[in-house]
This record gives structure tokens, C-alpha cells and sequence, in this order.
């Protein structure tokens, strides 16, 4: 089930599918069974926000306006990042009463309102999405704009790119067949792009020339040399003054799942206090907002600065006048919902919220030191791996190539698998019986205290490490897990993790035939995971080690096996209804990989790994 643009009219039935959907989807906290006590229809909407405060919506749906007003002073001002033109949802009943919304405030959190009862409640829970990475190889045809849309159908990344390049490559002079690639990152929710994307890395070429740039963990872009792209700064926009408030993301509480981020940072100064533009931009709204105040806000390319709690705004000042940096915009007040006089000041790059600090003063324009050196390592493996897929992609009958993935720092093969789950199919429901567990109650007496536990019984499991000697390669499958999919719909995932279910593994399966030894077993898996022909005298045996100790103690062993070319007989990627894509991860770079905390893998891939690299450490 998903949203369209119009409304959708749904009977009983699937009055319960939309509930579970809007559950599973964004961590809503209205059950099902809630919705089945009202007998009713629901009309599900996918809406545009348009100038409205929260109050103002309230009062529109004729929710209690106490909602807000019992709200903290720093959720009043977190409801005042709500952006004209953002996309939310809402569920009602046949009666057109509002049943809840979701309201993004920024790409990963949002206000949550809902109706219990008679009683309406108001949270702020995370935005549940799918990221998905990305490789756009490009042969120029008309306009790297257009061209970047034909082949996205994504505006927003092709203004990406022209503003990360801007001053470093005059697109306007690029010839046809020039080339471009734009290694990027998309979230998804109810299959639909959402937020803004995140370019990773790019690549321009002109007059013979090759013009990389690359992402760092602070938000700017490097080129090859570790020297910043476009890089801008920041005048200070309050003078004389000291931080009483600094930016942070917040975190969400691992029980109440409650987030409580602040996206800015607070100078306490006199009332009165100047305050400067800190660059130069054009005025997108000056007024007032909610909790935040007067406000200014001043657009330059994809940033956003937001000047806010001020006293009075400078004298013709207004929506579009362009100012210069160093300007006078306003004087600092404690208008909205503010403890003292303060500036709060907020950056926002492709709307995502970013820490100002980073971008004022103290910024650099080159990286130093072992952070250099860790940097240029990565771009050059990068480099290479990029130069590899335009080797291996011809232009001649295709002018552009978006390909699922990247992951090159890691393999030497092409990773080229799309998500292959839709999510709009998924739903979860009670589970009776299994012919893999068992849910077992234990009865058990320690230091004379009787206790009980909860565990599954399960099927043990073999795995095996697969090293190719003549690629220097370790062989592994990657595929999708429903339990680690299933999972994320109820716990907030980190921003740079693997999120959508698919797991790095070695090829590895359940010890579920009682007339064949471990060993046999384990080859058996090798061959139809990955296509080797591995003889059960030739696997050497790394150890066990026991997983969900606290709820099933399952045991797996080890196995380790070289691999060669006459070995291999088949593709490999399963039998039956398995998708498994087979990788060559290259051991050279394998450590990197397993503490590479953004791409999901199973404890016995690690292990298995370092087991290796510790035993035979001249290869």
C-alpha cells in the first residue's frame, strides 16, 4: 500500500493495512488494533506544507492548541524548522477528523502527532528511510544539467554537482563526449526519493583533464590533492560574544526513542548587539516564526543561513534583496520562545542541518597530518576503481550508466545489484509454528533462586572463507536478510549505515542434514553460494564461536579454503529463490572493510578475516 498525490478512499480492510503500513514505515506508535476498535474508513494524504506554523495547523484541524503550549521550550523552537514546500503525511477518518501526521522537520526527524482516545499527543520520532548508493557514469551529449536529469530524473543532484564545481570547471565550455561520474547516495520512504541527495565523490572531465572531487567527514569537498573544492567561509555574524548553546544532531533514547537535536548555535550577547551576514546571499524570508522568532534567512547556492530570536531587522531589508558578507541584518533580541537575548544561528547545506562552527574562521582549506594521509589513500583507491568501470562501460551505444552501488574502495568486481524488495509489500504477522525454531521456555535453579528464560532453539551452522591466491582476493556473498530489514523499521538506523537489509557474509549455511558431516556441508554451500568446487579434505578449520547468546545460543564453525579458477564450475548466487551476489573483497584492503561500520556483516566474516590475516601475514 502506498501514498498517491490524491486521496485514496480505503474500506475496513485495508484501514488496517494503512495503520500497519504508517507503523512499519516511520515508527508510528498507533497500533493496529486501535484502528480496527473505529469500524471506519481512512483517507491516507501525502500533502505539501504550505506556510503554515504548527499552531496553525492545530487550529486548522481543531486540535487542542494546548499541544503546543505544553510543549518544552526547545520543542517550540524544534517545530519551527518545519520548511514551506515540505512533503508530509496524514491518515483521517470518514468523519475527516485527523487521526495523525507526520511532519519531517528535517531528513531524519519529524513531529509526530496522533489521536488516542479522545486525547491528542504530540513526539518528535525519526524519519525510518532506505538509503541507497549510486554511480552515474555520464558521456556528455547536451548540458551536464540536462543530461544529469535525463538520466536521474534528479534535479537536485545535477545542481549539486554545478554548485560543488563551480569554481573549478567552467561547465559551460564542456564538449560533447566529455565525460562525468557522480558517485551518490539517495533516501527513499514509501519507495519515493525524499530529502536531498549526498554526492560522495565526482568526476568532471575537460580538455584532457580529469577533475575529481570527494566528500570528507566534515561536510566539505576535496579534490585528489586534499585541497578543498569551492570551499567557502564564514564571518562570525555576532561580535564580542560567547557560545552559550552549540550545535549537536542530539541522540534518540534507546527506549523512548526520543530525539532532541539543537540545529544551530546560540551567542549569547547584549540586547541591541549588531548582527553581520555571515556571507554573502539573497533574503528567502524575513518575518516571524513560532519559536524561533524574527527571522532572517539568506540564500547562497545549496546553503541556507538562519538568523534568528532578533530584536528588529535592519532598515529595507526585505524578501530578495541580496546582501554582501559583513552586512548589517538586524540587532540581537529574545523575540520567540528564547531565556535571554541571543542570536541562534543555523547553516543548512542541501538542507541538511551542518554545524556552522566548521565553516567559520578556523576553517581550512587543505587537510593536514595523518588526516591527509588517510584521505589520499581512499581517493586514490577510488580514483582507480572509477577509471576501472569507465573501462569496462562503452559509450557507444549508451550515452549514460546508473549502476546500484559503488563499494569500489573494497572489490575488485563490479557491485551492480539492485535493492530487490519492494517496500511497500512488506508487512510482518504472528508466526505459530517454524520448521527452523522453536520458542522454548527454561525452568532452572541458581544459588537456590528459581528463574525462567526465554530462548529459540535453532539449527547450528557452518561457514567458510574462500581466498583466491592469484587475485589476492577473499571471496564472500552478499544478500538480503529480512530480520536485519524487519529490524530497522523499529530501531533508528545510523545515517551511514547499510540500511536496507541486504548483509556481507561468507557463503555459509544450516546444519540441517543429519547424513552429512560439517565439512560436506560446508562445501556444499561454497559451491552453490559462490560456484567453487571445494573437496571436504582440503578445508582447514578456523573454530566456533556461539551468536545470540541470550536467545539461542546457536553454534557456528569456520572453515577456511584456498580457491583457484579450476576450481570454479558455476556462478555461484544460490539455488531456489536466493539472490546472492558473489564479491572478490580484496585482502589488502579487507581490515578497512570489516571496521567499515557503514556496511552491514555477520560476526564470522570478521573473524574469519583476521584469522587469516593474523596466520598468514606474508601473503
Amino acid at each position: 500500500m502506498v501514498f498517491f498525490h490524491k486521496k485514496i478512499i480505503l474500506n475496513f480492510i485495508y484501514s488496517l493495512m494503512v495503520a500497519f503500513l504508517f507503523h512499519l514505515s516511520y515508527g508510528v506508535l498507533l497500533k493496529a488494533d486501535e484502528m480496527a476498535k473505529k469500524q471506519t474508513l481512512l483517507v491516507g494524504e501525502r500533502l505539501v506544507w504550505d506556510k503554515l506554523t504548527l499552531l496553525g495547523f492545530l487550529e486548522k484541524n481543531h486540535i487542542p492548541q494546548k499541544l503546543y503550549y505544553n510543549l518544552s521550550s526547545q520543542d517550540k523552537e524544534l517545530s519551527a524548522e518545519i520548511q514551506s514546500n515540505v512533503t508530509y503525511y496524514t491518515l483521517r477518518d470518514a468523519n475527516n477528523t485527523l487521526i495523525q501526521a507526520l511532519i519531517p522537520i528535517s531528513q531524519d526527524l519529524q513531529i509526530h502527532i496522533y489521536k488516542k482516545g479522545e486525547d491528542y499527543f504530540l513526539d518528535f520520532i525519526p524519519i525510518i528511510f532506505t538509503r541507497k548508493e549510486k554511480t552515474l557514469l555520464l558521456s556528455l551529449q547536451t548540458s551536464p544539467y540536462q543530461d544529469i536529469v535525463k538520466a536521474t530524473n534528479d534535479p537536485l543532484l545535477a545542481n549539486q554537482l554545478m554548485n560543488a564545481y563551480k569554481k573549478s570547471v567552467p561547465f559551460k565550455r564542456l564538449a560533447k563526449n566529455d565525460k562525468i561520474a557522480i558517485v551518490y547516495t539517495r533516501d527513499y520512504r514509501v519507495g519515493q526519493a525524499f530529502g536531498q541527495p549526498t554526492i560522495k565523490m565526482a568526476m568532471v572531465s575537460f580538455r584532457s583533464n580529469q577533475y575529481y572531487l570527494f566528500s570528507h567527514s566534515n561536510g566539505r569537498y576535496y579534490d585528489s590533492k586534499a585541497q578543498e573544492v569551492a570551499g567557502f567561509l564564514l564571518e562570525t555574524p555576532v561580535k564580542y560574544t560567547r557560545i552559550s548553546s552549540p550545535f549537536s544532531y542530539g541522540r534518540f533514547h534507546p527506549v523512548l526513542k526520543v530525539r532532541r537535536p539543537h540545529y544551530g548555535v546560540d551567542y549569547a550577547a547584549k540586547h541591541g548587539s549588531l548582527i553581520h551576514s555571515a556571507s554573502d546571499g539573497r533574503v528567502g524570508f524575513i518575518g516571524v516564526k513560532a519559536g524561533y522568532g524574527k527571522v532572517v534567512e539568506i540564500h547562497l547556492n545549496e546553503l541556507r543561513l538562519v538568523y534568528a530570536h532578533m530584536s528588529v531587522f535592519a532598515n529595507g531589508l526585505k524578501k530578495g534583496s541580496f546582501v554582501k558578507k559583513g552586512q548589517i541584518i538586524g540587532r540581537v533580541g529574545s523575540t520567540g520562545l528564547s531565556t535571554g537575548p541571543h542570536l541562534h544561528f543555523g547553516v543548512y547545506k542541501n538542507s541538511r542541518p551542518i554545524n556552522p562552527l566548521g565553516y567559520i574562521r578556523t576553517a581550512k582549506s587543505k587537510l593536514h597530518g595523518k588526516q591527509r594521509e588517510v584521505f589520499l589513500e581512499k581517493a586514490q583507491h577510488s580514483k582507480q576503481k572509477l577509471e576501472e568501470l569507465f573501462k569496462t562501460h562503452s559509450f557507444e551505444k549508451n550515452s549514460f550508466y546508473l549502476l546500484e552501488g559503488f563499494l569500489m574502495s573494497y572489490f575488485k568486481n563490479i557491485f551492480n545489484q539492485k535493492s530487490l524488495v519492494d517496500d511497500s509489500s512488506v508487512y510482518l504477522e504472528p508466526c505459530s509454528s517454524s520448521n527452523f525454531i522453536e520458542l522454548k521456555r527454561m525452568h532452572y535453579n541458581e544459588e537456590n533462586t528459581k528463574k525462567t528464560w526465554d530462548i529459540i532453539k535453532s539449527l547450528d551452522s557452518v561457514a567458510v572463507l574462500l581466498y583466491e591466491k592469484e587475485s589476492d582476493c577473499f571471496v564472500i556473498v552478499k544478500q538480503f536478510r529480512p530480520a536485519i530489514y524487519a529490524r530497522n523499521f523499529y530501531f533508528k538506523r545510523d545515517q551511514d549505515q547499510n540500511i536496507d537489509g541486504y548483509t556481507y557474509e561468507l557463503c555459509a549455511g544450516l546444519v540441517d542434514k543429519a547424513n552429512k558431516s560439517l565439512e560436506e556441508i560446508a562445501c556444499e554451500e561454497a559451491l552453490e553460494e559462490c560456484g567453487y568446487q571445494i573437496s571436504p579434505k582440503n578445508l582447514e578449520t578456523i573454530g566456533q564461536f556461539y551468536s545470540a547468546t541470550g536467545l539461542s545460543g546457536s553454534l557456528q564453525t569456520l572453515y577456511y579454503a584456498e580457491a583457484h579458477e579450476g576450481l570454479k564450475v558455476s556462478k555461484g548466487g544460490g539455488i531456489d529463490t536466493e539472490k546472492i551476489e558473489v564479491l572478490f573483497l580484496e585482502r589488502s584492503k579487507a581490515l578497512d572493510f570489516i571496521m567499515d561500520f557503514q556496511y552491514a556483516k555477520t560476526t564470522g566474516l570478521s573473524l574469519a578475516i583476521l584469522w587469516h590475516l593474523k596466520k598468514f601475514k606474508n601473503v
